[in-house]
C-alpha cells in the first residue's frame, strides 16, 4: 500500500507592483531626498558664484578643491569607520563613539589648517582669506561627522533638517550677499562656515549628544582611534592617491592656463554634478546596508554573500534607472543645459564637446563608485585602494599630459581612461570575492556532508557474534 503523497504548498508570487515597491523602499527614498538637498545646494552655490566673475571663481574653486581633498582624508579616518561600526551597538555606545569622533575631527583640523593656509596663500596671495577657509573646513567636517552618524543608523530622514540649513540656506545666503553686491572669497567661505556650524548643532541635537552615555565603554578613545585608522587606512591612502587622479587636474589647469581655465572646467562639471544626488545617495546607502547585512548574516553563522550582493544591486538599480537617461541626454544634447544655466554670450556655451565626453566618464564612474561602496561595506577597503592606484597610474601616463597640452578638452578625453581602469579593477575584486565565497560555501557543505557520513557510520553497530552451543 503506497503512502499518500504530501500536498504541494504553493505560495503566491509577488506582483509587479509589489516588486516595484520593494525596489523603492523608504530608506532609498529618504537617502535620495537628503542627497538631492546637498546636490541642489552645492549646485546653486557654485552656479551663483560662477556667474559673478570667472577669474574670481577660478581662485575660489582651487581653494575649494583643497578643502574637499582634506575632507576626504577626514572621511577615511572618521566618517567611514562610523558607517561600518555603528551597526549592532546600543544608542549609548553610539553617542560615545560620535563624541570621540568629534574629538578626532578637532585634532585632525590642526595639521589640516596648515595645509589649507598654504594652498590659500599660494592661490590668492592674500592672508585675509586664510581664517575664513580654515573656519569653513572645520565647520564642514564637524557637520559631516554628525551627519554620517545619522546615516550610519539609516536615519537619512532625520538628517534632512540639518542638511537643508548647510546647503540650501547657504545658497540663499550667498544669493542675498551677491544681490547686495558684497560678495568676495572671504564672504563665500564665511557663509559656508556659519551654515555648516548651524547644521552641525541641529544634527548633534538630533543624536542627543548632550545625553551622557550610561553603558560601560567597549574600548577607550585611543583604541577607537586605532580601530578607525585600521578600518580607514586604505581609504586614507586612496584619497592621498586622489591628489593624482582628481585634484591635480584643476591645479594643473590653474598653473598652466590660469583661473579662467579652472572656471571653464568647473562650468562643465557643474552640469554633470547634478547627478551627485543619485550617485552619492546610492553610495552612502550601499556601504551601511551591506555592512548591516553582513553583520546579521555572521550573527547567524553565515557568510552573507548573497544577502550583501542583493541589497547592493537593489540600490544600484534604483540609481541607474534615473541616472543613465540623464547622461544619455547630456551626450545627445549637450548645448541645452549650458544655455539654460549660463547667460547668453557666456564663454561656457562653447563647451559642448567636453560635456559629451565627461558624461560618458561620469556614467562609468557611477558603476565604479557602486563597486567601491560594496567593497567598503564588506570591510574590504584595500580593494578600492588598489583600484584607485590603477586610476592614478593611468592618470599620470595619459591624463595629465593631455591636460598640460590641450587644456579643458584634454582633461575631458583624459578622464575616460583612468575611470575605465578603476572600474575594471573594482569588477575584478568583486568577482574574486564572489569566487572565494562560493569556494568557502562549497567546502563548508562538503564538511557537513562528511560529518553526517561519519555520524551515520558510527551509529551502525556490528552484528553480535554467534553464540556457540555445546
Amino acid at each position: 500500500m503506497t503512502e499518500p503523497s504530501s500536498p504541494v504548498i504553493t505560495y503566491p508570487q509577488p506582483g509587479a507592483g509589489r516588486r516595484l515597491r520593494n525596489l523603492a523602499d523608504m530608506r532609498g527614498v529618504w537617502s535620495l531626498g537628503d542627497q538631492a538637498i546637498l546636490s541642489l545646494g552645492n549646485f546653486l552655490t557654485n552656479w551663483l558664484l560662477l556667474r559673478c566673475q570667472a577669474a574670481w571663481y577660478g581662485n575660489y574653486y582651487t581653494i575649494l578643491t583643497v578643502i574637499i581633498f582634506l575632507n576626504n582624508l577626514h572621511l577615511a579616518w572618521v566618517t567611514y569607520p562610523i558607517s561600518v561600526t555603528s551597526a549592532g551597538i546600543t544608542e549609548s555606545e553610539h553617542r560615545r563613539r560620535i563624541r570621540r569622533a568629534i574629538g578626532m575631527t578637532m585634532l585632525l583640523a590642526i595639521p589640516e589648517s596648515f595645509a589649507i593656509a598654504l594652498g590659500t596663500v599660494m592661490t590668492t596671495h592674500r592672508w585675509s582669506v586664510v581664517p575664513w577657509a580654515i573656519a569653513a573646513l572645520l565647520a564642514w567636517q564637524l557637520q559631516e561627522t554628525v551627519r554620517r552618524a545619522l546615516m550610519a543608523r539609516l536615519e537619512n530622514r532625520r538628517a534632512i533638517a540639518g542638511d537643508f540649513v548647510a546647503y540650501l540656506v547657504q545658497a540663499a545666503a550667498i544669493w542675498f550677499v551677491i544681490h547686495r553686491g558684497n560678495i568676495s572669497i572671504e564672504y563665500a567661505f564665511g557663509l559656508i562656515a556659519v551654515t555648516s556650524a548651524a547644521a552641525a548643532l541641529i544634527q548633534a541635537f538630533q543624536l542627543r549628544l548632550y545625553v551622557p552615555s550610561t553603558c560601560v565603554p567597549v574600548h577607550t578613545a585611543i583604541q577607537q582611534a586605532r580601530n578607525h585608522f585600521t578600518l580607514g587606512q586604505w581609504i586614507l591612502l586612496a584619497n592621498v592617491v586622489n591628489l593624482l587622479t582628481i585634484y591635480s587636474i584643476p591645479w594643473l589647469l590653474r598653473y598652466v592656463q590660469g583661473p579662467d581655465a579652472v572656471a571653464k572646467y568647473s562650468a562643465v562639471l557643474l552640469v554633470l554634478n547634478a547627478s551627485n544626488a543619485l550617485v552619492f545617495a546610492v553610495s552612502n546607502l550601499i556601504t551601511p546596508v551591506v555592512a548591516k547585512a553582513k553583520a546579521e548574516a555572521e550573527a547567524r553563522g553565515e557568510s552573507g554573500a548573497r544577502e550583501t550582493q542583493s541589497v547592493a544591486l537593489k540600490y544600484a538599480l534604483q540609481g541607474s534607472i534615473l541616472l543613465f537617461p540623464f547622461f544619455a541626454f547630456l551626450i545627445l544634447f549637450p548645448g541645452v543645459p549650458l544655455h539654460l544655466i549660463y547667460k547668453p554670450g557666456s564663454p561656457y556655451l562653447q563647451l559642448t564637446s567636453p560635456m559629451r565626453i565627461f558624461a560618458v566618464a561620469y556614467a562609468m564612474m557611477y558603476v565604479s563608485i557602486v563597486l567601491n561602496s560594496y567593497l567598503c561595506g564588506l570591510g574590504k577597503s584595500r580593494a578600492p585602494f588598489l583600484a584607485q592606484i590603477a586610476n592614478a597610474v593611468v592618470t599620470c601616463i595619459i591624463t595629465l599630459p593631455l591636460v598640460a597640452r590641450f587644456g579643458i578638452i584634454g582633461a575631458a578625453w583624459g578622464a575616460l581612461f583612468p575611470v575605465l581602469a578603476q572600474l575594471l579593477a573594482g569588477a575584478y575584486f568583486v568577482y574574486r570575492i564572489r569566487l572565494d565565497s562560493d569556494e568557502v560555501h562549497l567546502q563548508t557543505a562538503q564538511g557537513f556532508a562528511a560529518a553526517d557520513s561519519t555520524e551515520l557510520d558510527s551509529s551502525v553497530k556490528p552484528q553480535d557474534a554467534p553464540v556457540l552451543s555445546r
